[in-house]
């Protein structure tokens, strides 16, 4: 997955630069967060998380650019959200430890900007694939005073998806100089059979 998330990086980065179009193409990255998980499918014990992204835009015209984004996502362990019924027996304890989940989304699409101007508000389409790699939860069972016991994997956790996904999001560019662009980003990811949430983003826009 980390190889997958770098090489795309590298092609969003370095091979655009060979084009002929070159003065329409611009280069973006940033990090953002999730905050709310509306659907937990395949992640049901995670929930919120962090992001960072690269991305490239390809100018249309002033009111159409399409996108390509790569990003690096986790979705935190929520002890919450898993339930042990413990056995009624003299002695018996148990303990749960879990990992963090790690997503990788690519998508494409396209941003339809309603104004073109110092501040820029726009709509954004697209689709791509998610790879989840969930994370592992064990619980410890022992009996007696010293944690001596077994490690048992919790609801065949630590499972690999690969799910196409579509998105839909707003956001609003700030122009700060001629190349560069500040962007504000709120989008909902909903992959086939697997979570839907919601990453807020925030991004430096690069004019080739």
């Amino acid at each position: 997955m980390k190889k997958l998330f770098l090489f795309i990086s590298f092609s969003i980065f370095f091979l655009p630069l060979r084009s002929q179009a070159q003065h329409n193409l611009r280069l973006s990255a940033g990090s953002g967060a999730f905050i709310s998980n509306i659907d937990h499918w395949k992640l049901p014990y995670w929930d919120n998380g962090y992001e960072f992204h690269v991305g490239a835009d390809y100018r249309i015209n002033d009111q159409i650019y399409l996108f390509l984004k790569t990003s690096y996502q986790k979705m935190l362990y929520d002890n919450g959200h898993v339930a042990i019924v413990e056995p009624m027996v003299v002695g018996y304890h148990s303990s749960i430890k879990g990992e963090n989940s790690t997503l990788i989304d690519i998508s494409t699409g396209t941003k339809l900007y309603m104004t073109r101007a110092f501040v820029s508000p726009y709509l954004a389409f697209g689709a791509g694939v998610l790879f989840i790699h969930q994370g592992k939860i064990l619980v410890h069972n022992w009996i007696g005073a010293y944690k001596t016991g077994s490690d048992n994997l919790y609801d065949n956790t630590g499972q690999k998806y690969q799910l196409g996904e579509v998105n839909f999001g707003m956001g609003m560019e700030f122009a700060i100089l001629h190349q560069l662009h500040l962007d504000f980003n709120i989008k909902i990811i909903r992959a086939f059979y697997g979570p839907i949430y919601v990453p807020v983003t925030t991004s430096l826009i690069f004019k080739l």
